[in-house]
């Protein structure tokens, strides 16, 4: 799922020379794999998608970089009731061209290029003696713009928003961590790690998002019917230092979607509560982490209560103490259990493994 997070970041004090150099070159990307299994076994259905994304960009002239975008999906469906079968393969390429601007850790980039895409689908039922197959490609423009933010040597926070049309009806917005591999001319003046992880002190986090799109579509009758999706997330944490480098917390979370058509409205909403176990790697001031949590999260569709859902979750992520006061966080890769009630069709388990490189950060800010 697409989304934008604010990110709030204050000078820390070192400075980057060079890292839009030419011959320098970044990577980024992201790996996920998820099997779903629902209803009991004579009608049992099941899900397996592993997804692949990379993206590599290299500089050609000094603050010129082109990059090279690529992704591609599997997915199948299998369904014990009439021995149905569904496979789907879809992928997409980019090539775009992006100029940075700036000679500080802060850099900000705009750019554009050409992509395109795929996908194939095929269905069958024994059974039924029903086959299907179907294909699309697309081809599209793509603008972007964003801005960077280099930790260290090799990694900077990179957040950004990209278009397939203007005016800007559908944008996507994301934020991650890119990887410079060949960095020159880095230097830190200061390394000094502030004493934010001692036991004692408290930490606050949090993210939002918001992702609004329009859709056009034309029924036999040759009229036009404007569908708009809206979804928004929010998500609150606070924890306490119960030893130096472990946090114990609780996270509170809030999402809502909503699809508009001309005549009627649909609207589904997210309640969350969770309790976590954070421990800091190190006390450098980049350090991995890892944590382990607990949540209960609560749906409904226009006001009913549609499922519960239990969840337990394992993730590993990178830090870095900005100042003694604040610190952010990108999770890299992320493993989580799901169990889900429903109240008028049969329980669902799902299982997920997920890494990313440009999965998103969020901001702690600490106090005593």
């Amino acid at each position: 799922m697409k989304r934008f997070t604010l990110l709030v970041a204050l000078c820390a004090a070192f400075t980057a020379h060079a890292q839009t150099q030419k011959g320098n070159s970044f990577v980024s990307g992201s790996a996920s794999f998820s099997h779903q299994v629902f209803g009991p076994k004579s009608a049992q259905r099941r899900t397996f998608a592993p997804q692949l994304d990379l993206n590599y960009g290299y500089f050609v002239r000094d603050n010129l970089a082109l990059k090279v975008e690529t992704g591609v999906l599997w997915q199948t469906y299998r369904s014990n009731m009439n021995e149905y079968r569904q496979n789907m393969l879809s992928g997409n390429v980019s090539v775009l061209g992006s100029y940075y601007f700036g000679n500080s850790k802060l850099r900000g980039f705009v750019g554009g290029g050409l992509g395109t895409s795929f996908r194939a689908m095929n269905s069958n039922s024994p059974n039924d003696m029903f086959t299907s197959e179907s294909s699309q490609n697309s081809f599209y423009p793509i603008l972007e713009a964003g801005g960077i933010y280099f930790v260290n040597r090799h990694l900077a926070l990179q957040a950004r928003a990209q278009s397939r049309a203007l005016p800007f009806e559908s944008a996507s917005f994301s934020a991650g961590l890119v990887y410079w591999i060949k960095p020159q001319n880095f230097a830190v003046s200061n390394t000094n790690t502030p004493p934010t992880l001692a036991k004692g002190n408290w930490v606050a986090g949090g993210s939002f998002g918001n992702e609004s799109n329009l859709e056009n579509a034309t029924n036999r009758t040759g009229k036009i019917r404007d569908q708009k999706n809206n979804t928004f997330q929010v998500r609150a944490s606070l924890g306490k230092f119960v030893r130096d480098r472990t946090i114990v917390g609780l996270e509170l979370g809030y999402g809502s979607s909503s699809t508009r058509f001309t005549d009627r409205d649909f609207k589904n909403k997210n309640y969350a509560l969770g309790v976590f176990l954070k421990q800091y790697w190190s006390p450098n001031r980049l350090t991995p982490f890892s944590s382990y949590g607990l949540k209960f999260q609560r749906n409904t569709f226009e006001g009913t209560l549609l499922y519960n859902q239990y969840e337990a979750n394992v993730n590993l992520g990178l830090a870095y103490l900005i100042s003694p006061r604040f610190i952010v966080e990108a999770n890299l890769l992320r493993f989580n259990q799901t169990y889900m009630a429903y109240t008028s069709s049969s329980d669902a388990y799902t299982g997920n493994i997920s890494g990313s490189l440009s999965n998103g950060f969020t901001l702690q800010y600490v106090f005593k």
